[in-house]
């Protein structure tokens, strides 16, 4: 064991370019925008346009280091601003000699974000939207990615094996592959939402599931996706109670994940107005056909990100937040449970 080499400055050519065109704006209801986490001085807010860069590095290894994907030259270790390799300066990496080879390949996509592939919305937004430049820049191309534990990611690779024609491999603690031709993701920083945003990914992923095109949302009709474990709605009983009386179409659903992907999205096509607490079951609506026209998010004051606005704003969702009272929990800064005012969520569903 040794400690970590310094990276290697952005090595390798640019063989693919993707930039979000200057219209990452998102309108976001909120009665309360004070209380957000994140800056919300006008209605409109505007972000500078994320660069994607597809990098070749010829004669490369790639190795599953302690659950990162380490990409090694002659020159040392290959990182740039955005990776998750430049905390990990100091700490003791496995001697490169002593590395478990378990294969060679001509050519190679690396498609792990090293960001928890477990949450859905991190896989889909993270990691599976990286097999969009893997199939701009070749067809077919093998692709490395994170072991697909979850049902979720099965399903997801397995539909866009069907489609693209990918070849996936994956690589235990301590394995490596070395690769004539290996592409990798390059970005000069790493925003939290850039794939979310990305209008060329997204269309990538919404043609994944392929859902028909005459899904038909029951007017007045609304999905309420609860949380039993984490971010939970304290005063649940009563705004659920307000919502029936509002609208008699009310469907909650407790466990939407134990449902393939598909038929999550077909459950969110089918309702108007999609509610709940911020958590990763918002990423469907990227996968929505025409129903929900509206989406509201509960979130704890203090907790919580944009992405899932952005993901409406290209749809054309009106998207709104209620920020709750914050509950602190033993899962941790991330994961409060909360209190709502009824009546602001009652408010914004009557606005039009």
């Amino acid at each position: 064991m040794g400690l970590a080499p310094a990276p290697a400055a952005a090595a390798g050519p640019t063989v693919l370019v993707r930039s979000t065109p200057i219209d990452l704006s998102y309108r976001l209801r909120c009665p309360t925008p004070e209380r957000l986490h994140f800056p919300l001085a006008t209605e409109t807010v505007l972000l500078d346009p994320p660069r994607v860069e597809v990098a070749l590095l010829e004669n490369a290894t790639v190795e599953n280091w302690m659950g990162f994907h380490l990409i090694r030259t002659d020159g040392g270790l290959v990182a740039d601003g955005s990776s998750a390799y430049a905390p990990l300066l100091g700490a003791p990496f496995a001697d490169p000699a002593a590395e478990q080879v378990v294969g060679e390949l001509d050519e190679l996509f690396v498609a792990t974000s090293d960001i928890d592939p477990s949450n859905f919305c991190h896989f889909i937004c993270d990691e599976l939207s990286l097999l969009a430049l893997a199939a701009d820049c070749r067809r077919a191309m093998a692709v490395l990615v994170g072991q697909p534990g979850q049902r979720f990611q099965q399903e997801l690779l397995a539909m866009a094996q069907e489609l693209h024609g990918h070849r996936f491999h994956w690589l235990e603690p301590g394995q490596c592959l070395r690769v004539k031709r290996l592409f990798y993701v390059r970005r000069a920083l790493h925003r939290h939402p850039l794939q979310r945003c990305s209008a060329w990914a997204m269309a990538f992923l919404r043609d994944l599931l392929a859902l028909p095109g005459d899904l038909e949302a029951a007017e007045g009709s609304v999905l309420y996706l609860a949380r039993r474990s984490r971010r939970r709605v304290l005063n649940e009983a009563e705004l659920l109670e307000r919502l029936q009386r509002h609208s008699p179409r009310l469907q909650v659903v407790e466990s939407i994940g134990t449902l393939s992907v598909r038929e999550q999205a077909q459950l969110i096509s089918r309702h108007e107005q999609v509610i709940g607490p911020h958590g990763a079951a918002f990423t469907l609506l990227m996968f929505r056909q025409r129903a929900p026209i509206r989406a509201m998010e509960l979130m704890a004051a203090g907790n919580g990100t944009p992405a899932f606005a952005l993901i409406s704003s290209r749809l054309g969702i009106d998207h709104s937040i209620v920020v709750g009272d914050e509950q602190v929990t033993d899962q941790g800064p991330n994961y409060p449970d909360m209190t709502v005012t009824v009546d602001q969520v009652l408010e914004l569903m009557a606005q039009r």
